[in-house]
């Protein structure tokens, strides 16, 4: 039985433990977060996801198959059109905006002080 852990941080810094557990040869599946089981699947002998929600945020699970191996991925989605994510991107482009105010004063500032110095 193959076993993956992930940590994961909020918004508000909480620490989240996701689990997976997946039995290579029975195909069973067990998805599990902060210690409580989430999802149980049985006979997963193919590529799938699973998709979960912690604190209004969604996350992907994901199982792909590269031959007779498996590989467990998981997804923060920063995409869908959640609360947190709608908050998270007027955010990011407030912050985007503050900073290109900040380095467009800060180099008219040298410009003046250039400007100044050299008269």
């Amino acid at each position: 039985m193959k076993q993956t852990n992930w940590e994961y941080f909020d918004e508000k810094l909480k620490r989240h433990l996701i689990g997976l557990l997946h039995g290579q040869d029975t195909g069973h599946v067990v998805i599990h977060v902060n210690g409580k089981v989430t999802f149980i699947d049985f006979k997963v002998h193919a590529a799938k996801t699973y998709r979960i929600l912690i604190n209004n945020i969604p996350i992907q699970i994901v199982i792909n198959k590269e031959d007779e191996n498996y590989n467990y991925e998981l997804v923060i989605d920063k995409d869908t059109p959640t609360p947190t994510n709608i908050a998270r991107k007027a955010k990011n482009k407030r912050h985007r905006w503050q900073t290109i105010a900040f380095i467009a004063a800060f180099i008219l500032i040298i410009a003046l002080l250039t400007y100044y110095f050299s008269i």
